[in-house]
């Protein structure tokens, strides 16, 4: 079983950088920064799963958000009745997609993938939460 998932994860990741969507990891839905800001107001908001490890995690995330390693996902308790939102670094980092993929199998039928990660999410300028608590986005400063 783990030879099989460090298959999976090498050809996803080969897919990813070379830029193209093999139909085994293409089934997950994307969803795009703006349309998970509007469900985050919508009740139930959805559960929403960062998938970066806890330094990055700590660094900045979406807030509401909670942090579980895709490694140790299939271990979570995360409501099935519930749509479920991962996310990971950016456009390139394939841990969200290995995160629903080990979730599927275990019945979760509502799963989402934030297009682009929290990277996609800050350039939108929504706001982020840190170790230090709640942050909005400020205009850049600019030096002449």
């Amino acid at each position: 079983m783990f030879k099989e998932f460090m298959i999976n994860k090498f050809i996803l990741s080969l897919a990813i950088i070379i830029g193209g969507c093999l139909p085994v990891w293409c089934e997950i839905t994307a969803v795009s920064p703006d349309k998970l800001n509007e469900m985050l107001s919508q009740n139930p908001a959805p559960t929403v799963v960062d998938v970066r490890g806890g330094y990055d995690f700590q660094k900045g995330h979406i807030p509401g958000a909670i942090n579980v390693g895709y490694n140790t996902i299939g271990k979570t308790d995360l409501p099935k009745d519930n749509m479920i939102v991962l996310y990971c670094g950016n456009d390139k980092c394939p841990l969200s997609h290995l995160a629903a993929k080990t979730l599927e199998p275990l019945g979760y039928t509502k799963l989402l993938v934030l297009e682009g990660g929290i990277t996609a999410w800050m350039a939108k300028g929504f706001a982020i939460e840190t170790a230090a608590g709640l942050q909005q986005k400020t205009a850049d400063i600019k030096i002449s």
